[in-house]
């Protein structure tokens, strides 16, 4: 994969406004927590690390423009004249990388908590928020002058900490969206009402970050292009606030995504929507205007930001989860390795956390956010003395740590009882958010055999054969079970055994969650479903997902039929009976005509090779689920961690 057999494009410098970019793929803005009022230092290392991977441009996490827009104490405040000596040493460290860097400013509206702002939120009606369900204060005219003049001056002080321009976020439901949409703007004044009023707030930010920055400051807006919503802003709709911001000048690009309250889904659309999805919104918006075009959206690979390029959707493809998946993503397509790209799951680990104020993480890669310790650990450098590692366990937590070693140097073998590489990774490879799951087992294995690992498939792993390798240091990734079913229980059958194929269910389904959050609860009722099969789903939990991480699960239980129980468990299973209790009334009613009851139960270590290798081999740790059943981003962290340990130990 080199840029002269089809990737060129993206490789190509761009200018917004009279600004060049070395490229035409950006990090699309997106919240980390990472700051406290100012950017810290870690948000600079994460933002070099990706600048150091050849991004042309990086648009930092919204920073807020005024004080009622406080959501959280991990934003950035970008009004506060102390953030400028911040920004400069973030802007300066991209700037040595080789990068272009802008800053995105928002202010929030009615979508968000006024828990810390001690404010009323504000917006441009008396709103509910869909989220947080808030009410809010409409805006009076002074206070629309006070936040416009907010925008100003916060843009005013990124350009004195050295950034090369600013986005106005006007998208994903915040405030300027508000006033934008006949949805939630119902004023009667000269800010609501017609197009050319609603347009009225974002046309006054955009004069007054002109007045304060100049003309050689660029300057662009992050538009809804599609509320994707009943009676909500269309692509047309959009394309036209798009000419009418030309026509008034002061704008040099327009940066495309959709959704809304209505429609969070599409906001960070996860791996049940298509690939690209936004493209063809914005190939609408870059019809009607000589304004440059981004556009962001679940874009995995380069071959789909070419493929938008070459198709004139676009001037630029904003990445956001796969570059932080891969922070290498653009110099490995320049350098004709896209085979090692490690694949972005679009499982949202990253964004499940934003509104409980905890740092983002990343399943894939376990040094997103911790970009130095990594560089210390030797992050990429050799081992200070080669070892013998013998992995046992082919899964993600197994080939990730065999990864690591073999990369710093050491001769390592995995043994694997099954005859593929994945372990739990291979089950129910086609549903719901599975299939982009499937990738990072896939990605893992061919990695294996590129790193020069010894791989015996099919390999029951004893201590004897672990001993006769004379290893140095032995790593046991040998996974879970289910736990034992209960031996009073008749007619159960695990979701595990339904999921691997070796059990069969009737017509009508039960399946229950008995209180512990597995992913197989999930998956199994979207699978059986899917198939066909009439399926009740009782949890303990108040809702579904348990994890979270799955926002259009529920709707597509729905679709597909699904009876959803929450706060419910089986009480008793007889003669095609369930006989379910409310956890909180104590109210029993049967379930009829139940051919099957499917059970995800809780899973237990594998830990039977740990006692016969201690003590025997200089080194030994389990990793993974065979340290303790948790999931795939635990089993990747735990894995590379072993990985770079080897050869650091005494022996």
């Amino acid at each position: 994969m080199t840029p002269s057999s089809g990737l060129s494009r993206i490789l190509e410098p761009v200018y917004l406004g009279g600004l060049e970019i070395p490229n035409r793929i950006f990090v699309a803005a997106h919240s980390t927590n990472f700051a406290e009022r100012y950017a810290s230092s870690r948000l600079t290392d994460y933002y070099v690390e990706r600048a150091r991977g050849g991004i042309g441009l990086i648009i930092q996490e919204p920073a807020i423009v005024h004080a009622s827009s406080l959501s959280r104490p991990t934003k950035v405040w970008a009004f506060d004249p102390g953030s400028v000596a911040r920004f400069r040493k973030t802007t300066d460290a991209v700037h040595d990388e080789g990068a272009r860097i802008f800053c995105q400013l928002i202010h929030n509206g009615t979508h968000m908590s006024s828990y810390f702002s001690g404010m009323p939120v504000w917006g441009p009606s008396q709103l509910v928020d869909s989220l947080y369900g808030e009410t809010s204060h409409a805006m009076s005219t002074a206070e629309i002058d006070e936040v416009v003049e907010g925008f100003g001056l916060s843009a005013e002080h990124c350009r004195a900490g050295g950034f090369d321009g600013v986005e106005i976020h006007a998208s994903h439901g915040y405030l300027i969206h508000q006033f934008l949409s006949p949805l939630t703007n119902q004023r009667d004044d000269d800010y609501g009402g017609s197009v050319e009023n609603r347009f009225r707030f974002l046309g006054q930010i955009i004069a007054a970050i002109r007045r304060r920055t100049g003309r050689d400051f660029a300057v662009g807006v992050r538009i809804v292009g599609d509320e994707r919503a009943r009676d909500g802003l269309t692509p047309q709709d959009s394309a036209a606030l798009v000419r009418r911001m030309e026509t008034g000048g002061g704008v040099d690009f327009v940066d495309v995504s959709t959704g809304g309250p209505t429609a969070p889904a599409w906001i960070v659309p996860d791996a049940t929507l298509p690939r690209s999805v936004n493209a063809s919104v914005a190939q609408v918006i870059r019809n009607a205007t000589s304004l440059p075009v981004l556009v962001a959206g679940r874009v995995a690979v380069p071959e789909e930001a070419e493929a938008i390029l070459a198709a004139g959707q676009a001037d630029m493809v904003g990445i956001a989860r796969a570059i932080i998946a891969e922070p290498r993503w653009v110099a490995k397509a320049r350098e004709a390795d896209g085979d090692g790209i490690r694949p972005c799951t679009y499982c949202n680990e990253c964004v499940a956390g934003i509104g409980a104020y905890r740092p983002i993480g990343c399943t894939v890669n376990p040094d997103m956010g911790r970009e130095r310790e990594a560089a210390s650990a030797g992050h990429g450098s050799a081992a200070p003395q080669r070892q013998r590692l013998v992995v046992v366990g082919g899964g993600a937590a197994g080939m990730e740590c065999a990864l690591t070693a073999a990369g710093r140097g050491h001769e390592v073998t995995l043994l694997e009882a099954a005859t593929r590489l994945g372990g739990q990774l291979l089950l129910a490879p086609d549903i719901g958010m599975r299939p982009e799951m499937v990738r990072i087992g896939a990605h893992l294995a061919a990695a294996l055999s590129r790193a020069g690992v010894d791989v015996e498939l099919g390999t029951t792993a004893t201590t004897e054969r672990i001993l006769a390798a004379d290893p140095d240091a032995v790593v046991v990734a040998t996974g879970s079970a289910p736990a034992p079913a209960d031996p009073g229980a008749t007619g159960e059958i695990s979701a595990a055994s339904v999921l691997a194929g070796v059990a069969s269910v009737g017509e009508r389904v039960l399946v229950c969650d008995d209180g512990q959050r597995s992913w197989d609860f999930e998956v199994v009722i979207e699978q059986l479903a899917v198939l066909g099969h009439e399926v009740v789903a009782v949890t303990r939990q108040p809702s579904l997902p348990a994890r979270g991480t799955d926002a259009s699960l529920v709707t597509r239980l729905v679709r597909l039929g699904v009876d959803l129980r929450p706060l419910h468990t089986v009480a008793a299973f007889a003669s095609g009976t369930a006989t379910l209790r409310h956890l909180h009334t104590g109210e029993t009613r049967d379930e009829p005509r139940i051919a099957s009851l499917v059970r995800a139960t809780a899973r237990r270590s594998r830990t039977d090779l740990l006692d016969g290798l201690r003590g025997r081999v200089p080194v030994v740790e389990a990793i993974g689920d065979g340290l303790a059943p948790r999931g795939l981003r635990q089993a990747i962290r735990e894995g590379r961690v072993a990985g770079r340990r080897i050869g650091q130990q005494p022996v």
